[in-house]
Formats: structure tokens, C-alpha cells, sequence
């Protein structure tokens, strides 16, 4: 790779999908900065690292969004990005799996070095670029930083704790007021910095673990552009990893109860009406695509009872978790048996 700062085209291919995403003008935010669309298909292009920054300011600037690569950051698929995947194979701990990640980043940026290092009972993981950019590069700093979180609390999962990490960026504006109840400190135009408890590193890692919750946040929607959506965004991970309460979810969002509903009476909802929204969806979701036994669902929305969690099922859907898993079983295997017989019927027909 050439001593020019680069960076491989085809990792930005995330911000062009979510530009189209939201109806934004992508060609032209591209030709602003020199790009094809067509180069992002080419696996081995690289451009100067300042492009791709300013691809990213011009786009956070076209979105209207000033933390518009940090939700990219927070809601991008990290168990299919290119550097992750690779890292994520083999990882047995989360030191592994940062360990590897790094490694893995040469090869797609020489722009900016990503490093683990160990003070005691500290750790910082951060990417450090070897030359000052001509302006701040909050987005990018931004987009990083969310990511790293994101994936260092997808690992994590119950053993996640907001206030135990301390993140600094060149923009501490460049990240959402609701940062997963983190609170960003103002560094240098030289990278982002990620710091964290020693203890984290040795917490096991297990890959399908990591890729159901990166798939989960992958399908929220982005970016958030009223209150109500970007608290149910920020607390989206939580559901079935803590149990959720106003109080708890006001604290994990960074906002006093009283800040949160005085945000959402303008929206005409509440923070209760946005946990049993996530509850539900949660508790579909385990019903429809798992076996897991009902009291451990019940337990993971924190419930002390099944008794307790059915009620509230009822309510929210009409019908008990039992009713409803038979329910959605039976539909399912009818929709194989009909998949089954369109497929025989299709291959006599070829055989006819």
C-alpha cells in the first residue's frame, strides 16, 4: 500500500446505501468529492483518505444530521463488514476479536493504525491517524467510535455497563445525545479513543451471539429523526439483556425520566408505550423463531413470573405466548408442506 494516507473505497459502501436509503442526492454528494459509484465495486480501489472524510462531512451536511455517521456507525451490520468478519472467525475472547479487528484494518486503511493497549485495570482501544487532517474529521471519528461500542457491547451482552467506558472523539457533536448513556470527550483531529475496563478483554466471545445482535441492530431504522426513535434505537440492544424499566432505560439513555417524557409528550407518546413496544417485538421474535422456554423469555424481559409475563403478552397481542407459539408453529409448517409440494409438483413437471 502506498505511503499516501488510503483508504479501500468499497468499506464507504455502507454511507452510499444509506444515502440512497434516505432519497439523498448520492451522485452528487460523490461528484463533490471526485467519486464514481461505479468505483465502489472494485474491490481493490483505494482513494486518499481526505476524499473519503469529506465524502463523509458532505453527507452528514446533506442529511441534516450532525451525528449522521455515528448512526451509520451504531446501525451498521459489523458481522458482514469486511475488517470485522475476517476478525470475528476465530476470536474466543473480546480481546481476540479487537486484537484481530486491528490487525485486520491494515489492510483496508493506511490512514489511520488501530491499537490495543492494557494500563492495569484499563484498557483503550483507538485509532490513531500519523498525520493531521486539514480540517476535524468528527464524522469519521464519529462512525468509528459508534461502531467499536457497538460491537464492544454486542460482545459484552448481560456484562455490558455504559458507565465503565469513557469515549473521545475529535467532535464529541458528531455522536447522538442519546450514545448508549455515554458521554463523549472533545480529543484531537488524530483519531478516537475507546476506554474501558482490562476485565472486558477476557470476556468469552461467541460469534453467533455477536452476529444475531448485530443483525437486530442492523434492521432498526436509521437514522433516527424524531425523539421517540431514537430512544427506542438507543434501547433496542438492552431488551433481554437488562430488564427495562423507566427508570432503567431513562438512565441507559442518559436523560433524567422527567427530560424523556417532557421530549416525548411533544410526540405524543411515552417511554412506557416505547418499552412495550420493544417487549413485544422481542418476545414475538423468540416465540416465532426459537424454542427457548417461556420463563426464560419472561426472565429476560425481567419478569419474576411467567404468570406475570403471559398477562402482559395477552395484552399486547390478544393471546398467551403458548397460543401464540402454536399459533405461528402450525403456520410455519404449513408454509414448508406447501414449499414441499410446489417443489416436487415443479420437479416431476421437469421430469415430465
Amino acid at each position: 500500500m502506498s505511503e499516501l494516507p488510503l483508504i479501500r473505497l468499497n468499506s464507504a459502501a455502507v454511507l452510499v446505501a444509506a444515502l440512497d436509503k434516505m432519497h439523498l442526492p448520492t451522485d452528487a454528494i460523490l461528484d463533490g468529492v471526485g467519486l464514481k459509484r461505479s468505483a465502489f465495486e472494485n474491490a481493490e480501489t483505494f482513494v486518499p483518505a481526505l476524499v473519503i472524510y469529506q465524502f463523509c462531512e458532505d453527507a452528514a451536511a446533506a442529511a441534516g444530521d450532525p451525528a449522521f455517521l455515528a448512526h451509520l456507525g451504531e446501525a451498521v451490520n459489523t458481522a458482514t463488514w469486511p475488517p470485522m468478519v475476517t476478525a470475528s472467525a476465530e476470536a474466543s475472547d473480546l480481546g481476540q476479536l479487537l486484537t484481530r479487528f486491528a490487525i485486520e484494518a491494515t489492510e483496508h486503511s493506511s490512514a489511520q493504525t488501530q491499537s490495543l493497549e492494557i494500563h492495569g485495570d484499563r484498557a483503550v482501544f483507538y485509532g490513531r491517524r500519523a498525520f493531521e487532517p486539514s480540517f476535524v474529521p468528527a464524522q469519521i471519528d464519529g462512525f468509528f467510535a459508534a461502531m467499536m461500542v457497538s460491537v464492544i457491547r454486542r460482545a459484552m451482552g448481560d456484562d455490558w455497563n455504559a458507565h465503565n467506558i469513557v469515549v473521545t472523539v475529535s467532535d464529541p457533536s458528531a455522536l447522538p445525545p442519546l450514545f448508549l448513556g455515554i458521554k463523549a470527550i472533545r480529543g484531537d483531529r488524530h483519531g478516537y479513543r475507546l476506554g474501558f475496563p482490562s476485565s472486558w478483554l477476557t470476556t468469552p466471545f461467541h460469534r453467533s451471539e455477536f452476529e444475531q445482535r448485530s443483525t437486530m441492530d442492523a434492521t432498526s431504522g436509521f437514522p433516527a429523526r424524531k425523539a421517540a426513535a431514537a430512544i427506542e434505537q438507543a434501547l433496542r440492544p438492552f431488551v433481554g439483556e437488562v430488564a427495562l424499566t423507566s427508570q432503567s432505560a431513562s438512565k441507559l439513555c442518559g436523560k433524567s425520566e422527567r427530560s424523556i417524557s417532557r421530549l416525548l409528550e411533544k410526540e405524543n407518546t411515552s417511554l412506557g408505550e416505547i418499552l412495550v413496544h420493544l417487549k413485544t417485538n422481542y418476545a414475538v421474535e423468540m416465540l416465532k423463531q426459537t424454542d427457548r422456554p417461556i420463563g426464560d423469555i419472561a426472565d429476560a424481559l425481567g419478569y419474576s413470573a411467567p404468570t406475570s409475563f403471559t398477562r402482559s403478552f395477552k395484552e399486547w397481542v390478544g393471546q398467551t405466548p403458548s397460543e401464540f407459539r402454536r399459533q405461528a408453529n402450525t403456520r410455519l409448517l404449513a408454509e414448508a408442506d406447501k414449499s414441499g409440494r410446489s417443489l416436487i409438483a415443479g420437479v416431476a413437471a421437469e421430469r415430465g
